[in-house]
């Protein structure tokens, strides 16, 4: 019996051990598989190695830090491991963006120009809100650039078909008011950009991304309250739509339905656009071969046209003077004389007095005329600044002469291309306009992808990115000469309309000419 018991009291003391000895040896492999945080790998160049979670904390607890930690938060890049010998992916995620950009104003105004300005910007804008929160997620580089990818499709989607529809939504002696406050709102949410950032310094980069991300909450707004563009609709011969949204505007106007459609049907006849109502659906559907040839327009019918061609090469090359001057300024700043966020924000500020300009010019002395003063500015400015940073390197006057240059080179610069985004729908039939407009930011982002070696090549040849900037907008400044002018003009609904213009900007020329006095050989 005690034999007995004494077996069983080993036996028991043999499991527990062994037991014991399982749970060490599980506990040191788990050990040895994680990270020892107290000791982080130590790259070369003296940066530490890190994963996103180990220095992150979740958003839910997100705490501002005090200064006595640390003066700012780690972006990205430090979390990613995007640092010493992997630094250069760092200009991948501002690439790849671009060529989302450019991808999206290709693509999304060809959808725009056939189903309409309202699906697309809605859609593109509720998808820039879910794929901006999800940047704030990125569990890794390679996502982190996929997402920036896909953000940078829909943000043209968003921003080409908003300037369209700011276009065609006022009259013509009021259109300058959707430049002007186009304008005025992207130049304050640029402003705005470097002060959130410097508020939330403290903050993590995921925190700060989801601030900006926020404010495309307003689309839910937007669903209830914008209507799909008039001239779109009269063009496609919505006819349905277009009573619903006459009636919409007359009841929140205060005004008398049949008062409003009255004067819109008289409007169609003096442009010789008859309003086809419920009672002529049949003389509708007779002409609808007649008029498809009208409606259904592909960007290849435009360029088989020199004229209508010439002018699209024409903003081609100016959207990308434009977006280089613009983004290579932005890019450069931190190499001005100051604090880099005040540079920053110098930046934003100085593209509203423009805006001003561009508003009491372009109805006045025309689009072509606004457009050659800013070019001009802008390519004389960025000249100055590069003559001044060459030849006053020792001088305490350079820096401030060089900074003071580059704002005004600034002025020039974004005034121009404010004109622009307003000047270049009007110079597109209804069915093309979206497209004219999307092509052209799409070969703007040619310049916004050179913009970023703007500093790399300052580095080898200091004069070598002031001067490619100011002869490009000196050359803006001859070629614009080539675009009829369209100010006092309605927006053109063919192909024809556009020729037309040239047709009589020509013959203008011609009378001028026979009128000038001649030479009389004595």
């Amino acid at each position: 019996m005690t034999d007995h018991v004494v077996v069983t009291i080993r036996r028991q003391d043999r499991q527990i051990v062994r037991q014991h000895l399982q749970d060490h040896f599980v506990t040191a492999a788990e050990t040895a598989r994680q990270p020892h945080r107290d000791t982080p790998a130590t790259h070369k160049c003296g940066h530490h190695a890190s994963t996103i979670d180990e220095q992150t904390p979740p958003l839910s607890q997100a705490t501002p830090r005090t200064h006595s930690d640390t003066t700012s938060s780690p972006g990205p890049s430090s979390l990613m491991d995007i640092v010493c010998d992997r630094a250069h992916l760092r200009g991948f995620a501002q690439t790849l963006l671009i060529i989302g950009q450019g991808i999206g104003a290709f693509v999304l105004p060809v959808f725009s120009d056939r189903y309409g300005r309202r699906p697309v910007f809605l859609i593109s804008h509720f998808c820039f809100l879910a794929i901006g929160v999800s940047v704030a997620f990125s569990p890794n580089y390679t996502a982190f650039l996929a997402i920036r990818l896909f953000l940078g499709i829909v943000q043209q989607g968003l921003v080409m078909t908003k300037h369209t529809i700011g276009v065609e939504m006022f009259p013509t002696r009021h259109r300058k008011l959707s430049g002007l406050l186009n304008s005025f709102v992207w130049s304050t949410c640029t402003a705005l950009i470097a002060l959130i950032a410097y508020l939330m310094q403290t903050y993590s980069w995921r925190t700060t991304q989801l601030v900006y991300s926020s404010v495309s909450l307003y689309a839910i707004v937007q669903f209830f309250f914008l209507d799909e563009s008039l001239s779109w609709l009269i063009t496609n011969k919505k006819t349905k739509q277009i009573a619903k949204n006459l009636k919409k505007a007359a009841r929140i106007s205060g005004k008398d339905y049949e008062t409003v459609m009255n004067v819109y049907k008289n409007l169609q006849q003096q442009q010789g656009s008859l309003l086809e109502g419920e009672d002529t659906e049949g003389r509708l559907k007779k002409s609808a071969s007649k008029e498809k040839d009208k409606t259904k327009l592909s960007f290849l019918d435009l360029m088989k046209r020199k004229r209508l061609a010439a002018n699209v090469l024409v903003l081609w090359f100016t959207w990308i003077t434009d977006s280089m001057t613009v983004f290579g300024l932005i890019f450069t700043s931190h190499q001005l004389a100051g604090n880099h966020y005040i540079n920053f924000v110098l930046f934003a500020l100085v593209k509203f007095p423009p805006i001003f300009v561009f508003y009491g010019m372009v109805d006045r002395y025309g689009r072509k005329k606004t457009s050659i003063l800013l070019h001009g500015i802008g390519g004389i400015s960025l000249i100055l600044a590069t003559v001044c940073k060459a030849t006053g390197k020792e001088s305490e006057w350079s820096p401030i002469a060089v900074t003071v240059l580059s704002c005004l080179g600034m002025f020039g610069a974004s005034g121009a291309w404010t004109t622009m985004f307003f000047f270049t729908p009007e110079l597109f039939p209804t069915n093309l306009r979206n497209k004219g407009l999307g092509t052209s930011s799409a070969f703007s982002r040619l310049g916004g992808m050179l913009a970023p070696f703007a500093s790399l090549l300052a580095e080898h040849v200091e004069w070598a990115p002031g001067t490619i900037f100011g002869v490009c907008c000196l050359l803006v400044t001859v070629l614009v000469n080539i675009l009829p002018e369209t100010m006092g003009k309605e927006l053109p609904q063919t192909l024809d309309d556009v020729e037309a213009w040239h047709k009589k900007t020509d013959a203008n020329t011609t009378n001028e000419m026979n009128i000038l006095p001649k030479h009389v050989d004595t």
